[in-house]
């Protein structure tokens, strides 16, 4: 058994993707996908059943809803674990925030449920990050002295291809006209082509080690000395993944098309580690 604040900070996080981020996202595909998907089974000959109707508009306010819910409960038993068992709580407290598993924004603060004897526990972990700030040596050995990020294919290219494959299949066993399947493969060439144009013009390698950060070969060099924050932001549709870092003289904005949520969390951990390393060396100086 693990002892009294003896938790690497690397093992809280996992451990608070585990309780907080995975089931919230079962709920949010249990209730939006699921159900929905259950309720037109059983009621596939009733397209105007009312139970369907109510069934589906509840589903839907259940999957925005219980997420929430379970976020507001499990966090403060999250922060209670971690102010008794993170032995490096300022780290943690401070990374917890960056990778969004833990909110202290005055909305996600007050929705917090917690009973009376969760309150008393919770000013523990408070107290905890209220005492002086120690620099505590924790190394993640599973990052290494340098990681390097490029850009690459992005797998909607190969979901296109495989059905321009299909629409050919389907023309040659006679399902398909000529007209539709040209049409249909005109469409997905285009959307190969605008990919292969967006990775082109995103085109990086983001190297991160202890002294730095480095951007498109060097083209834009970011010394942790000079950070103050930094986060990313998940592409939509069309638009690239961001990674903001803020420094003392200006923001880098710097775009990283093709990389999903992930990956995204990937770059955050090996930002954290090497920020920590850095912070480590400068007190050995």
């Amino acid at each position: 058994m693990k002892n009294y604040q003896s938790i690497k900070v690397s093992e809280a996080l996992k451990k608070g993707k585990k309780w907080l981020v995975v089931p919230a996202i079962f709920l949010i595909l249990f209730f939006f996908l699921i159900v929905p998907a259950i309720l037109m089974y059983f009621f596939r000959n009733d397209k105007n059943s009312m139970v369907l109707a109510i069934g589906g508009v509840s589903s839907i306010l259940l999957g925005i809803i219980s997420p929430f819910v379970w976020y507001a409960i499990n966090v403060v038993k999250y922060k209670i674990w971690a102010g008794r068992n993170v032995k490096d709580i300022h780290r943690f407290y401070e990374d917890a925030q960056i990778k969004n598993l833990i909110n202290e924004t005055s909305f996600f603060r007050k929705i917090e449920i917690k009973s009376t004897t969760q309150k008393k526990d919770l000013l523990h972990f408070y107290e905890r990050l209220k005492a002086e700030k120690v620099l505590i040596r924790d190394i993640n050995k599973a990052i290494e002295k340098e990681t390097i990020f490029k850009s690459s294919l992005k797998w909607n290219i190969l979901v296109f291809l495989i059905l321009m494959f299909g629409m050919f299949y389907l023309y040659q066993s006679g399902r398909y006209n000529l007209k539709v399947t040209l049409f249909f493969t005109g469409v997905l060439t285009l959307l190969i082509v605008y990919d292969l144009y967006k990775i082109y013009r995103y085109k990086y390698i983001l190297k991160i080690n202890n002294e730095l950060i480095s951007y498109k070969d060097g083209k834009i060099l970011i010394y942790w000395k000079d950070v103050i924050s930094y986060f990313t932001i998940s592409g939509i549709q069309n638009t690239p993944s961001k990674l903001i870092i803020n420094t003392i003289t200006k923001e880098h904005e710097l775009l990283l098309e093709s990389f999903g949520k992930i990956k995204l969390d990937r770059i955050l951990d090996v930002l954290n580690e090497n920020k920590h390393r850095f912070e480590i060396n400068q007190s050995l100086r």
